[in-house]
């Protein structure tokens, strides 16, 4: 069997691997001989993965980030979902760190303050399971972001599990996984061609700073997770929104932020609702939830 080398194409450019003597393949050497002039270009296209796949979103989404699994706020998630259910939203981004994954990190940080049993390894996995599952009793479809905590296990594991694969272990099954909730190695994506929404490596301990600072970089709207802070503000022009989007943690639980003592400020949690591209915030700390919950019945007159 004669030897296959690597060989430049005389009509695209491009590297191929075949027996032919001068084209990749029949399509080059059909318009080669038809006289049809190539693309001007001299450098071949490296085989290389492109990212640019990350989710371009379309319609109303609830938005929540920072669960930190098994430290999130039970009653706060109550709230999401009687919001949820109101405003008849249902389809939901969870913005980074849904897992908090806290036994990974302190194997990999070697952090003895924080106490951890072989027990939590896997309740980290089984509540995860639970909550995506009620989850799912109520949103057709559930969009993750890969946040830093989301990958403290794949860190542990020096890459040796993939992304899909952690998600799958939690113990929610093959068939909702493939239909209805997706999993994204991208830390962002956007939504109706207007928002940013973004699970950032940058923090600031000054609100919106971060969400400002992005919103310039893309000149698109912006909702940030990752900062644990909870506001709006806009755009130095006023056109543009820049959000912090809280988070669904509730912080008296997390000891890694009270073992500490520290000048960063206090964490806000929450959620938004992204409707008819419009936001609204949803937060213990300035939320009448009894108004926001209650039936409203509209009367014809």
């Amino acid at each position: 069997m004669p030897k296959i080398y690597r060989k430049t194409c005389d009509y695209c450019g491009n590297y191929y691997e075949g027996q032919g003597d001068r084209y990749c393949g029949l399509e080059c050497s059909k318009k080669a001989r038809l006289g049809i002039k190539a693309e001007d270009v001299k450098f071949p296209t490296p085989g290389v993965e492109i990212y640019n796949d990350f989710w371009r979103l379309q319609g109303d989404y609830i938005i929540s980030s920072d669960w930190h699994i098994p430290y999130y706020d039970n009653k706060l998630a109550d709230h999401l979902i009687k919001i949820a259910k109101k405003f008849k939203i249902k389809k939901m981004i969870i913005a980074g760190d849904f897992t908090d994954q806290a036994a990974f990190r302190a194997i990999l940080y070697n952090n003895s303050q924080i106490g951890i049993s072989e027990e939590d390894l896997g309740y980290t996995f089984s509540i995860t399971a639970e909550v995506i599952n009620i989850l799912l009793d109520t949103f057709d479809e559930i969009r993750i972001l890969t946040g830093n905590h989301d990958i403290y296990l794949l860190k542990v594991l020096q890459g040796k599990l993939k992304l899909e694969t952690f998600w799958k272990l939690i113990g929610v099954s093959k068939k909702e996984f493939n239909k209805r909730v997706f999993v994204s190695k991208y830390p962002f994506c956007s939504l109706n061609k207007t928002w940013h929404i973004t699970h950032p490596k940058t923090y600031s301990r000054i609100p919106m700073n971060v969400s400002r600072a992005i919103s310039t970089k893309y000149r698109m709207s912006v909702l940030s997770a990752h900062g644990h802070q909870m506001g709006l503000s806009t755009d130095i022009s006023g056109k543009d929104i820049c959000g912090d989007s809280g988070g669904m943690f509730d912080y008296k639980k997390i000891g890694y932020k009270w073992l500490s003592d520290t000048t960063h400020p206090q964490w806000i949690n929450g959620f938004s609702i992204i409707r008819k591209n419009k936001i609204y915030l949803f937060s213990d700390a300035f939320t009448d939830w009894k108004f926001w919950e209650k039936e409203i019945t509209i009367q014809n007159r």
